[in-house]
């Protein structure tokens, strides 16, 4: 009786792996249907779509490739997939031929190892295909040869190596894991060349250092640093490395939405008096006036509307009313309609701290008058005059935020000679002065 068992267990584990076998290697050639007129769209879930090969045990498979199984794809149609797929098993892949074309705009394709080996396992021929919203490689190898984009990211992990010989645009965040997987250019014939790699998003990993080799040097790497793609979804340890090396940087230096004649800064009165000049604007929104104290880390103090469009020299004027004692550095960020920007040089104004006064001097008689001066830091707020008896004789509201020097001609009519008390109230204290008016 042992011994039927052990038989039979042995038959069972013996059909066990022939089925395996059997899906282990299956091969799916795209075919134009009949039904079909020549150049139109292949389903991938149509069998008709589809001729098997490649099948020696004679089981039975999918009509179709099936996502997570050991299927090689080869597409020379146009082919539309309507939803994710996964290339796995020992050898499982998708090659594109040069009249083939696979559509899987809003989906993602992933490549994963399962034999402890990376292997190519997407091909794309010069001519050929790939639209997909994200490509997935887990040390699995790729060979594209053909412009592709992608409308979300690209996922490279655990010594996948993705080799370009044509151009590559990343609507999203190209995203890395483990620090070890190369961009490369790969060996190709003589008269290919000029491969390029866009990231419209940025480079997203979990270590924050320059991930050597990444990038080889024969590719024209360019990250916009945008704002990425589905990223409340990925993983949490994931965020944008700032200090990746990109040997060979192809982002182009950004328009300046405006030509700038000129951009000055004066220390006048205890403020900065900016102005600047332009000779020409292209759909530029507004300039924003930033200062710093260190000349590394600006703030923006007040922002400006621009012409917008203009071929004729604008002249345009600020005032920081609030300059910092010492050193300030001043600067423009130019802003176009389209969110660009731009940064003028920098200018460098010295302030000086100003000492507070007040000096009151005038006569008495049929045309009595005061002139006063005011020097304050703060704001000067109100002006006052009282007579010895302590009668408030003239007072005037100063307009907000009026500081540095203030200087009045304060008529007090018939007024006899006589001791009188000047104020002025500010922001930093009360500043007064008595004084003897005479004849």
């Amino acid at each position: 009786m042992k011994a039927i068992l052990l038989s039979l267990l042995v038959f069972i584990v013996a059909l066990f792996g022939a089925s395996t076998n059997g899906y282990a290697q299956i091969y799916y050639y795209s075919t134009t249907a009949a039904a079909l007129l020549p150049g139109d769209t292949l389903q991938w879930d149509n069998p008709s779509s589809w001729v098997i090969s490649s099948n020696p045990s004679g089981l039975t498979v999918p009509a179709v490739p099936t996502s997570g199984l050991n299927n090689v794809v080869v597409i020379d149609h146009k082919i539309k997939l309507t939803h994710d797929y996964q290339a796995a098993g020992a050898n499982g892949k998708i090659s594109i031929g040069s009249l083939g074309a696979l559509l899987a705009k809003s989906y993602t394709i992933k490549f994963v190892e399962q034999s402890k080996k990376a292997i190519q396992r997407l091909s794309v021929a010069s001519g050929g295909k790939i639209t997909a919203a994200s490509l997935e490689f887990y040390k699995s190898d790729a060979s594209i040869r053909s412009a592709t984009t992608l409308s979300c990211n690209l996922l490279l992990s655990n010594q996948s190596t993705f080799a370009i010989s044509s151009n590559v645009v990343v609507k999203g965040d190209l995203i890395v894991y483990n620090g070890n997987t190369d961009t490369t250019t790969p060996d190709i014939d003589e008269g290919l060349s000029g491969a390029s790699l866009t990231i419209e998003g940025d480079v997203l990993s979990i270590s924050n250092g320059p991930l050597p080799g990444l990038f080889s040097d024969a590719v024209v790497v360019c990250v916009r640093k945008g704002g990425g793609c589905g990223r409340n979804n990925l993983d949490s340890n994931l965020h944008v490395n700032p200090n990746v090396d990109i040997p060979n940087n192809g982002c182009p230096p950004p328009s300046l939405p405006v030509e700038l004649n000129s951009f000055t800064a004066h220390y006048v009165g205890g403020k900065v008096q900016l102005s600047w000049t332009t000779a020409l604007e292209r759909a530029s929104a507004s300039f924003t006036v930033e200062r710093s104290t260190d000349a590394h880390v600006f703030k923006p103090i007040v922002n400006i509307p621009a012409a917008g469009q203009s071929s004729t020299l604008q002249h345009y004027t600020a005032t920081d009313a609030e300059p910092v004692s010492g050193t300030n550095y001043y600067r423009l960020r130019q802003n176009d309609v389209d969110g660009m920007h731009a940064f003028s040089p920098v200018a460098v104004v010295q302030a000086t701290a100003i000492k507070a006064e007040l000096l009151a001097y005038g006569q008495a008689g049929s045309a009595a008058q005061l002139v006063v001066e005011v020097h304050t830091p703060g704001e000067c707020r109100l002006l006052r005059v009282l007579d010895n008896l302590g009668r408030v004789v003239y007072s005037e509201a100063i307009p907000a935020a009026t500081r540095g020097n203030l200087q009045r001609q304060i008529p007090l009519g018939q007024r006899t000679m006589g001791i009188y008390t000047v104020q002025a109230i500010t922001s930093t204290g009360l500043l007064t002065q008595r004084l003897l008016l005479q004849e």
